[in-house]
């Protein structure tokens, strides 16, 4: 496998609480004024970025990588245009950097 810097289309996330500043700031590409999330690197069961540069454009992150669980590594850009609500995941551990 030929390895080469990645270029990655987020996974986008419409979201009530979402705005406009990703697509206005970042220049994400999306139809509605609601986008909270990108996901920028992201290896989910549904939720994968796509490579779009090189000769593994059109190929997930999870495909390119073989994992054949998730990544535990979720980077994401957040536009809260609204308050937020206090999120538990009892089964999950996490921890976030906020930047």
């Amino acid at each position: 496998m030929k390895k080469y810097p990645l270029k990655l289309d987020a996974y986008k996330k419409s979201v009530v609480w979402g705005g406009t500043k990703l697509k206005q700031y970042y220049y994400k590409d999306f139809a509605g004024d609601d986008l909270g999330e990108t996901w920028e690197l992201s290896v989910r069961e549904k939720e994968n970025s796509v490579i779009v540069n090189g000769e593994y454009a059109g190929m997930t992150l999870k495909e390119y990588l073989g994992f054949p669980e998730e990544f535990p590594l979720l980077v994401k850009l957040l536009d809260a245009k609204d308050s937020l609500s206090v999120q538990v995941h009892p089964h999950k551990h996490e921890m976030w950097y906020i930047v």
